[in-house]
Parts: C-alpha cells; sequence; structure tokens
C-alpha cells in the first residue's frame, strides 16, 4: 500500500492550499535545503552520465565547511553579582581615597595656619629688648709726673695713691667701669639671652598608625563581642573573600575632633579611636553574613539583636539574659514585597529574619 510518487506529490499540493504557489517548494522551505537539494539532484545526474569506474565528482559532503565555533557562554549570576559588587567597592574606594586625601590635604593646610597665626602672636607678644646702657669712655692715660728733687718725688707718691685709687676723678657717677660692664645685665635677661622650653609635641603610637592604614573597601577581621567592645585593639586588614573577614568599612576618617558619623541599620556600626597626636580615627563598618556563622538574639521576644556580633554556635552561654543563639541560614537579595518565602525551612522548622543593606538583602537565621 505505499503510494506512488505521484500521488504524494498531489497530496503534498493539496496540503499547499492558501499557500503561494510553486511547484519546486523552494517558496516555502528553507533557502539552505533547497540549495542542498539541488546539489544532490546535479550530483545524481552527474552519476547518472558517467560510468562507476570513472571518478567521482566532489559530493555534498566534502564542499561542505566545517561547523563554527559555538559563542561565548554567559558568565554564571554569582559570579556576575560577585564581580558587579567587587567593582563597585573598588569605585568606593577610589572615591573614599580621594575624599580621604582631600580632607587629609585640608588638615594640613588647616594645622599649618594655625601654627603660623601661633607663631605670629607668640612674637607679638615678646617684650622688646631693653635698651643697651651707653659704654663709658675710656679714661685718659695719666702724665707721667715730670722729674723733681728727692723731696718732692716723696710728695708726689701719696699724692698719685689719693688720685688714682680713692678719687679716681675719671669715673662718670652712676655708671658702670669698663671691666663691670662685661659682667652686668637685666635681673630677667634679655630677649637675646633667654632659653625657651619648647612644649613637647605628642606623636603617634603604633596603634594610631594601624588605624590609619585601614582605607575604604577594606574587609576586617574585627567583630563585636556582645559586652560593648571590639574582640581587637587593632584592626587587621584581612582578604575579603576569606571566612575570618567579618566586616567590610565603607567609609574611613583620620581628622582631629569628635567622631565622624556613619550610617546606621542592621548590621551597621562605627569603631571610633581617638589617637595620642588628636588625629583621631573613625572606621564606618557593616557586616559580612555567611551561612553557618551565629550571633545572639531574642528570639523568644522583640527579636532585638546586635548583628555586628559574633557569637560561638557550641557556646553554652549568652552575653544578656534571654538571648538565644541564632545561626545564619541563608543571606538572599531581598524582592520588592517580602512575606518570609525566602527563608528555607524544613518540617515546620520556625525561622526570623532581618532586613540589612538598607533593606536590599535579607538575613535568615533559626535556633542554633
Amino acid at each position: 500500500q505505499r503510494p506512488e510518487p505521484a500521488e504524494l506529490l498531489a497530496r503534498f499540493r493539496r496540503d499547499q492550499t492558501g499557500m503561494p504557489s510553486t511547484r519546486s517548494g523552494s517558496r516555502w522551505l528553507p533557502p539552505a535545503w533547497t540549495t542542498l537539494i539541488g546539489e544532490y539532484a546535479a550530483q545524481g545526474r552527474e552519476l547518472a552520465r558517467t560510468s562507476r569506474t570513472a571518478r567521482e565528482a566532489p559530493t555534498v559532503d566534502q564542499r561542505t565547511g566545517a561547523v563554527p565555533p559555538p559563542g561565548p557562554t554567559r558568565m554564571y549570576t554569582a559570579e556576575r553579582e560577585r564581580a558587579g559588587k567587587r567593582a563597585a567597592r573598588e569605585r568606593m574606594q577610589r572615591e573614599r581615597e580621594r575624599e580621604r586625601m582631600q580632607r587629609e590635604k585640608a588638615a594640613q593646610e588647616r594645622a599649618a595656619r594655625e601654627r603660623a597665626a601661633r607663631r605670629a602672636r607668640a612674637s607679638s607678644a615678646r617684650p622688646a629688648p631693653a635698651p643697651s646702657r651707653p659704654r663709658p669712655a675710656p679714661a685718659p692715660a695719666p702724665v707721667p709726673p715730670k722729674k723733681s728733687s728727692t723731696s718732692a718725688g716723696w710728695l708726689l707718691v701719696p699724692l698719685l695713691f689719693f688720685v688714682f685709687v680713692v678719687w679716681r676723678p675719671w669715673e662718670v657717677p652712676g655708671t658702670a667701669s669698663t671691666s663691670s660692664t662685661s659682667s652686668t645685665g637685666s635681673a630677667y635677661g634679655s630677649p637675646s639671652s633667654r632659653t625657651t622650653v619648647p612644649t613637647p609635641t605628642p606623636t603617634a603610637d603604633a596603634t594610631d598608625r594601624a588605624f590609619r592604614v585601614v582605607r575604604s573597601g577594606h574587609c576586617l577581621n574585627a567583630y563585636a563581642d556582645g559586652h560593648g567592645n571590639w574582640n581587637s585593639t587593632v584592626p587587621l586588614p584581612v582578604d575579603c573573600d576569606s571566612a575570618n573577614a567579618y566586616v567590610f568599612v565603607t567609609q574611613a576618617y583620620s581628622t582631629g575632633g569628635t567622631p565622624d558619623p556613619c550610617p546606621s541599620g542592621n548590621g551597621r556600626g562605627r569603631w571610633y579611636h581617638p589617637a595620642k597626636d588628636g588625629m583621631n580615627t573613625t572606621l564606618c563598618v557593616t557586616r559580612q553574613f555567611r551561612k553557618g556563622q551565629c550571633f545572639p538574639a531574642d528570639l523568644k521576644g522583640n527579636g532585638d539583636a546586635d548583628l555586628l556580633v559574633v557569637w560561638s554556635c557550641n557556646a553554652d552561654k549568652v552575653p544578656v539574659a534571654g538571648q538565644s543563639i541564632a545561626q545564619i541560614t541563608g543571606y538572599f537579595r531581598a524582592p520588592g514585597s517580602y512575606s518570609g518565602q525566602i527563608c528555607p525551612t524544613s518540617g515546620g522548622q520556625r525561622y526570623w529574619y532581618w532586613k540589612v543593606d538598607d533593606g536590599k538583602n535579607i538575613v535568615c537565621v533559626s535556633p542554633a
């Protein structure tokens, strides 16, 4: 019951009702197909005209080209997100570095102006040097007496003794002699002879320098200990992808005066260091959440928690009564409207979540 070619062609033409009229099918088949069919037809006709022992014509497969290599694959979504975050952190770091350099330059110029003003005030308050006393004119050399008789010479000796030792008429009353002038002076000393003791200037110690090397974009091996302090006295920069990179530095200031403000919210805080030389440091930080980490929280009450605190998941005590140890089960991007369906659960287990990073992300926890 196999149909004949004419019957198949008639059936095929009936199925083309409403389509462009054609006998070859080239108006509805893809052009590459019709071209290939034509090449096979030409090859068949060529084989029919030649004998089997003649040289065969090149086949269609011999005239086809190699398959072109596939195009580049798209980057995995998580890798794109990490690359975007890394680029954003680098841009933020460059901007913060430029702002920090501008602030340091302004602070140096301000300090130079203050030092110049202090020197000007000190020079204006310094008393003028006292006028020096005029040196008396040197006494005229005594004229040697003329030689006389022997009796006159004996009378001249007592007279010379009285003139040079007792009377001394060449001295001006009220003035000092030449020998005493070089050794006398004011009771308080002249400005040129005073000795000024410099006020010691405080210098930065090793802790001050450790805080000042931290820049925006650094990650630190530091966290809150649950008792209002940090786990370390100095910040230790580490690789942001390492497991002990607990906080990310968003801003870093090294200026004098009061602490600089930092953004607030869940998982954000400030690390302030008063320096010995007055150039205090403020580090604005935010928590880097990783699955498996723990922190204390009031899971039975209102859910209060300091998300900068890192706590041992196997600890048998908590820093504040009424708290529990919460373990991070996930860190996700927050959708537009969230009702808790993102946090993973199993077997009806309860879970808690906090919105972090200005509401952009969500951290999910469960009792440890």
